[in-house]
């Protein structure tokens, strides 16, 4: 059951407006990266999807069992079933299997801090803020360190020792190619590997003694079903030795390596399943598009909030009266919104003007008609604030 506390603080109206001028610093810092973000984005993305299409045009499918010393140094598709000979084990769990690999998650039961803030402006410029600490037992894969809560008291958590685990294997042979354990590490997925008695019997110690078989997995404590702060939850999970992939890579010998296309992008396409080369090539152009307006986004809230850190004293300001301080902060997270809008529609657009000359050329066009009219509305509200 979890437990709250509450603190209270007030902090006066310089001490806030020093704040908000030092972290004007802050904001000018992020809404310049901001441009650095969004400029390298459209650069990459049209970069990585130019040499998709080169690497359309420039790979031959060939057999994986019929290896074609004439293709060294050709761009190859190819698919197939990899299978390694390497034994991966977890010496601590005494597993030990023929795998690509093999990964052990831990839980441990801790005491988790939870914080919800309440700020309220008073009169003056001052704000009063609420802070509520509320403190759960949860499972948690990475250590909660109790050292840092605000009410440590009954809320202590013991040292995470046993860790998660993760091993690949070394080297598979894939027909008459070979696959180097960084390229394994390219094949996704897994499955729930069943852990056993007979595997815990092998065990000593403190895993033999404490831990109980749980949904193919280990509780390790005194009850499953009340689990107490320091308990363990260990399951495991596996890539079975023999995979079907499909590979896009330049040959070199029996070795698969990264293509290099004419803009000097680099590039290894590796999927689980039997793939055509199109349907590889069509996976990697929507993986290159989700990145793409992700990292849109990423810049654009970057420069939204560097130039709310920039705006931010004008608010403070006014919050001498707090009403008066809500409408400039309202206006100002505006004036932010639809600023950092047509910035980043206008750097996205000279991005592409350089790439990609008739699509930046509309959207700049788009960034500048967003940019008139905010324009026009400052202009109209001005004109009605004179009237």
């Amino acid at each position: 059951m979890g437990d709250n506390y509450t603190e209270v603080t007030t902090q006066g109206w310089g001490s806030r407006i020093k704040e908000s001028i030092g972290g004007v610093i802050g904001g000018i810092l992020l809404f310049l990266l901001s441009f650095v973000v969004l400029f390298w984005n459209e650069g990459n993305s049209v970069k990585t999807l130019r040499a998709l299409d080169e690497m359309s045009g420039a790979a031959i499918t060939v057999s994986v069992d019929d290896l074609q010393s004439a293709n060294d140094g050709k761009l190859i598709h190819t698919s197939g079933t990899a299978v390694t000979e390497d034994v991966l084990s977890d010496p601590m769990f005494k597993i030990s299997e023929k795998a690509m690999m093999l990964d052990r998650k831990v839980e441990m039961y801790q005491w988790n801090e939870h914080v919800s803030t309440k700020e309220e402006k008073k009169v003056g410029g001052k704000t009063e803020t609420v802070k509520t600490y509320s403190y759960k037992k949860e499972w948690s894969t990475s250590e909660i360190d109790s050292e840092d809560f605000k009410k440590t008291e009954g809320h202590l958590n013991p040292r995470m020792v046993i860790k998660q685990l993760t091993s690949h294997a070394s080297s598979a042979k894939f027909g008459d190619y070979e696959l180097s354990g960084e390229q394994i590490t390219m094949i996704s997925g897994g499955t729930r590997y069943e852990y056993t008695q007979e595997h815990l019997d092998k065990t000593a110690g403190i895993i033999k003694n404490s831990s109980k078989l749980q949904e193919g997995g280990l509780f390790m404590g005194e009850d499953p079903a009340n689990p107490e702060i320091g308990d363990y939850r260990v399951t495991f999970s596996f890539i079975s030795p023999s995979q079907e992939i499909s590979v896009l890579a330049q040959q070199q010998g029996s070795q698969l390596s990264a293509y290099t296309a004419k803009n000097g992008k680099t590039m290894f396409l590796l999927e689980r399943g039997l793939k055509s080369k199109d349907e590889m090539i069509s996976t990697a152009k929507a993986a290159n598009s989700l990145m793409t307006w992700v990292l849109r986004l990423v810049g654009f809230l970057m420069m939204f909030g560097g130039l709310t850190l920039i705006l931010k004293p004008l608010s403070v300001m006014g919050d001498v009266v707090p009403v008066i301080g809500s409408l400039i902060g309202m206006g100002a997270t505006l004036v932010a919104f639809l600023i950092s809008i047509s910035l980043s529609l206008m750097t996205i657009a000279i991005a592409w003007i350089i790439f990609r000359p008739l699509v930046g050329i509309g959207l700049l066009v788009l960034a500048v008609g967003v940019g008139v009219g905010i324009y026009m509305l400052k202009k109209k509200k001005a004109a009605a604030v004179a009237s």
